[in-house]
C-alpha cells in the first residue's frame, strides 16, 4: 500500500479507467454501520479533482502525513481541500524506524505536524517495512505501543495499519494485546473489491484494494471500508482536536449534561445557571453519580474541581469522590479522595490528585460525589454544593493551568516558567522568587497559561519586595494573548509593591488593553520598572496570581484592610488650670503671669480663659474672677 511505487505501477495507474462505481452504490451491501473512503499521499499529487471526489459520495480520506523524519509534501494542501468540502479526515505515517525511540520520534513528529488540527478518524502507524521484519514480535509490538500511547496521551485516537499476514495468529505483532487498546486498520486485497466480504470481526477498518477506480482520482488509489462511526465517537468524546461536554472539561453550563447523570441517593440534583446543584434530601448519606464519561483513567490522573458550599458559616465541608474505572466498582480505600470546601460560600478551585489510587485504571465509568461526608455526622437537609467545573487533566501542569489560580506551591509550576532576562526565576517556600542579576531591565515570563483572554479581564497579584526601605516599587506586566507580542501602550499595566517587605494583594485590570484577546499565552513580569537602574540581586516573591472573569470576583480576593486604630482620647480641658495640677486656684494666676513673661512659644490650651483664641493679660483678669467664684 504505502510502499514507493515503481515506474511500472505508475504507468499502469495512468491507463486505469477513471469512471467507476460511486460509493453510494457500494452501500447497498451494508447491513451494519459502514463508511467508504480512500487513502492518498503525495503519489496522487496531480491526480485529485476535489469537487468530483466530494460529489462521488466519498465519506472519509486517510492522508499520509509523512514518513519517518519527513512530512508528506501534499499533506497541507490535501487536508485543506478535504476540510473545505466537509470530508472526514484521518492520517497515517509510514515508518522506517526499528526502535522504540524511533517510534516515539515518529509520534512526536506527527503531533508537531498536526499542530492541534481536527481529525475525524484516527492517527495510524503504518508498520510493514522490511526493516522491521528482522525484529522480534515483542520489539515490533513495543514500537506500536510507544507510538500509539504517545499519540493517545496527546488526545488523539491512535491505531496501527498493517497487512493481515502480520497480525493473523499474532505472526508479526501481538495483535491480541494491541487490539484491546488501539484501533486496527487491516489490509487484505483479494480481488480488489469489497464484494460481500466482511472483516469487522478482525478490524474496525479494512483496506480492500489498491487500484480504485474512484471518481475524482485520475489513476489508482487505495480503497477502504470502515465498520465504526469514528466521527461521532471522536466528537462526543472530545478527541482529535475536538471539544464537547463529554471531554475532559465538564463546565455544567448546558442541559446536555443531563446525559451524564447517574445514580442519586438521598439528594436533589439539577442544573442551574450557577452550575450543578447537589443538595441533601435527607440527613443520611446523600450522593450523586456522573456516568458514561468515556475517557481513559490511565491518561487522566488529575482533575480540577470548582465548587462552593451552600452551607455557610459552619466551617469547611468535606466532599468525597468515589471513582470507578474499568469494570471495577468504587471502594473506600482504593478509589476515594476527599476535598474541603471553605465556609465562605465562595467558589473554590481545588486540584484532586488521583495518581495514588490503585483502582483508577481503564475506562472512566463513574464519578460519585458525596457532600457532607464527615464521619458520624448528619447532612443538613436542603444544603449541599454547587459544582461549576470538573475538569479531568492528563498532567499536573494541565490541572494547574485550568485552575485560573497560580499559587506557586508545587514544583509542577516549573512548567510555566518561561524565559528570563537579567533575572532568575525559581520556586521557593515563599513562592515564585524573581531576582535581578543585572541593573538593566530584569524580567521573567510565565508561559503556557492556556486561558481565554476574552473571559479573564482581571487578576489579583500577591507579592512582596525584597528591596525594603526604598519606597514602593513599580512592577509592570506585559500580557501576551492570541500569539500577539506585548507592546508598551496596548498591553502594559503597572502595580506598586510597598516597601514594607510584607505580602500585598493588588488587583490588576486588563479590560482596557486592546491586545488582550484570544488565547492567554504568556505574562511577562518586569521588576522595578520605575527605576533607571534597578538594584542587582533584589526582586519580588510572588505567592499568587489568580485570573478572574469579573471585577467583583477579583475584588473578593482582596483582603479587607486592617481597621484604623481608635485615636487616643484627648485629655479633658480644665479652663484656667495653667499649672496643670487639676484644680483652678491662685497658684494658676501666678503660673499664668510667669508664662506671659516667658519667651516660650508653646501655648497651654487651658490658659485661654476668656476663649478669644489668644492668651493675654485679659485672661489674668478672667482667671482672677474664676478663682474668686
Amino acid at each position: 500500500m504505502k510502499r514507493v511505487r515503481n515506474a511500472l505501477c505508475l504507468i499502469l495507474a495512468l491507463v486505469m479507467l477513471a469512471g467507476a462505481a460511486q460509493f453510494a452504490a457500494r452501500r447497498a451491501h451494508a447491513a451494519t454501520y459502514k463508511a467508504h473512503g480512500i487513502d492518498i499521499s503525495a503519489w496522487q499529487k496531480n491526480s485529485v479533482d476535489w469537487d468530483q471526489l466530494k460529489a462521488s459520495g466519498v465519506e472519509f480520506i486517510i492522508l499520509r502525513i509523512g514518513i519517518s523524519g519527513s512530512k508528506d509534501s501534499c499533506f497541507e494542501s490535501f487536508y485543506t481541500q478535504a476540510k473545505a468540502r466537509d470530508i472526514n479526515v484521518g492520517v497515517y505515517i509510514y515508518t522506517y524506524s526499528n526502535t522504540v525511540a524511533g517510534a516515539t520520534a515518529d509520534a512526536n513528529n506527527v503531533l508537531n505536524w498536526l499542530n492541534g488540527r481536527k481529525l475525524e478518524y484516527p492517527v495510524y502507524y503504518d508498520m510493514e517495512d522490511d526493516k522491521q521484519k528482522a525484529l522480534t514480535n515483542a520489539e515490533r509490538t513495543a514500537m506500536c505501543e510507544a507510538f500509539c500511547s504517545t499519540v493517545r496521551n496527546a488526545g488523539y485516537l491512535s491505531g496501527i495499519y498493517t497487512g493481515r499476514s502480520w497480525i493473523k495468529n499474532n505472526a508479526m505483532l501481538d495483535y491480541a494485546t494491541l487490539r484491546q487498546k488501539y484501533e486496527i486498520w487491516m489490509a487484505i486485497w483479494h480481488d480488489h473489491t469489497e464484494g460481500n466480504r466482511d472483516y469487522s470481526s478482525e478490524c474496525r477498518m479494512w483496506q480492500y484494494g489498491s487500484k480504485g477506480p474512484q471518481q475524482g482520482i485520475n489513476g489508482n488509489c487505495d480503497m477502504d471500508v470502515c465498520y465504526f462511526d469514528y466521527p461521532t465517537y471522536v466528537k462526543t468524546h472530545g478527541l482529535n482536536g475536538y471539544t464537547s461536554f463529554y471531554t475532559d472539561d465538564l463546565t455544567f453550563d448546558s442541559p446536555d449534561y443531563e446525559q451524564l447523570f447517574g445514580q442519586t441517593n438521598n439528594a436533589a440534583v439539577y442544573l442551574t445557571d450557577s452550575g450543578l446543584s447537589i443538595l441533601a434530601a435527607t440527613d443520611t448519606d446523600p450522593f450523586f453519580c456522573l456516568k458514561n464519561i468515556g475517557l481513559s483513567a490511565d491518561t487522566y490522573k488529575y482533575f480540577v474541581f470548582k465548587a462552593k458550599t451552600s452551607y455557610v458559616g459552619t466551617g469547611t465541608q468535606k466532599v468525597s469522590f468515589f471513582l470507578s474505572a474499568g469494570a471495577i466498582n468504587y471502594s473506600t480505600e482504593q478509589c476515594r479522595v476527599d476535598v474541603d470546601l471553605p465556609e465562605t460560600g465562595e467558589y473554590e478551585t481545588i486540584i484532586v490528585d488521583l495518581t495514588g489510587l490503585s483502582l483508577w485504571t481503564g475506562s472512566i465509568n463513574l464519578i460519585r460525589i458525596d457532600p457532607f461526608n464527615e464521619s458520624g455526622l448528619l447532612s443538613p437537609i436542603g444544603e449541599g454544593i454547587v459544582v461549576r467545573r470538573l475538569k479531568l487533566c492528563r498532567t499536573m501542569a494541565d490541572a494547574i493551568s485550568a485552575t485560573e489560580d497560580f499559587k506557586f506551591d508545587t514544583p509542577d509550576y516549573t512548567a510555566f516558567l518561561g524565559g528570563t532576562r537579567n533575572a532568575t526565576a525559581t520556586l521557593t517556600d515563599d513562592g515564585l522568587s524573581v531576582r535581578s542579576t543585572s541593573t538593566s531591565d530584569p524580567y521573567a515570563v510565565l508561559n503556557n497559561i492556556d486561558l481565554s483572554a476574552d473571559d479573564y479581564k482581571y487578576f489579583v497579584f500577591t507579592a512582596k519586595t525584597s528591596y525594603v526601605g526604598e519606597g514602593a516599587q513599580t512592577v509592570s506586566f506585559f500580557p501576551t494573548s492570541g500569539g500577539t507580542k506585548y507592546y508598551t501602550e496596548q498591553c502594559r499595566v503597572d502595580v506598586s509593591i510597598p516597601e514594607s517587605g510584607e505580602y500585598e494583594t493588588v488587583l490588576v485590570d486588563l479590560s482596557a488593553l486592546s491586545m488582550w484577546s484570544g488565547a492567554a499565552d504568556t505574562l511577562r513580569i518586569d521588576l522595578f520598572n520605575n527605576m533607571i537602574a534597578c538594584p542587582e540581586g533584589a526582586g519580588i516573591d510572588v505567592r499568587r496570581i489568580k485570573f478572574c472573569r469579573t471585577l467583583e470576583e477579583a475584588e473578593s480576593f482582596i483582603p479587607e484592610p486592617e481597621p484604623e486604630p481608635e485615636p487616643e482620647p484627648s485629655p479633658s480641658v480644665l479652663v484656667g488650670d495653667a499649672n496643670g495640677d487639676g484644680a483652678v486656684t491662685l497658684k494658676d494666676v501666678l503660673a499664668l503671669k510667669r508664662y506671659l513673661s516667658s519667651s516660650g512659644d508653646a501655648v497651654k490650651r487651658n490658659c485661654d480663659v476668656n476663649g478669644d483664641g489668644a492668651v493675654t493679660l485679659i485672661d489674668i483678669g478672667a482667671l482672677r474672677k474664676l478663682v474668686a467664684g
